[in-house]
């Protein structure tokens, strides 16, 4: 096991350092105690398509990032200040179905500032049911 875990991390330091996807490829007989184990470079096959879609997820990764660290959203903290509730009300709130959280890329999970009006507070009963 200690074998794998070592060609494991050998071929995500070989994968990050060359900026190129590894294939592991592991090899278990039922005769042999010890896995047969290979890594190889996986080539790029980057023709129109696979250009075209590589620049349109990082638009969006863009785009989800600029809207989540945007002025109308806020952090669990913030929405816990703003209610008088503590931090771990919002997250059990969120995990209910009753706050709408948004994760993005990077750790945190963002809440709509709408959701903090008092209009928002009088109809929260019937917002799990918009969520499914």
């Amino acid at each position: 096991m200690e074998e794998v875990a070592s060609k494991y991390l050998q071929a995500a330091k070989t994968a990050k350092a060359s900026g190129r996807s590894v294939r592991l490829t592991i090899v278990i007989k039922p005769t042999s105690p010890v896995p047969d184990m290979a890594m190889e470079g996986i080539a790029p096959c980057a023709d129109a398509l696979d250009i075209a879609l590589e620049a349109a997820r990082e638009r969006g990764s863009e785009r989800v990032a600029d809207i989540l660290n945007g002025p109308d959203m806020m952090t669990a903290d913030d929405v816990a200040r703003e209610n008088k509730v503590s931090r771990e009300t919002v997250n059990n709130k969120r995990r209910c179905h009753e706050l709408l959280g948004l994760e993005g890329p990077k750790r945190g999970v963002r809440f709509p500032r709408w959701q903090t009006q008092r209009a928002w507070r009088a109809s929260s009963r019937s917002f799990p049911n918009l969520l499914g």
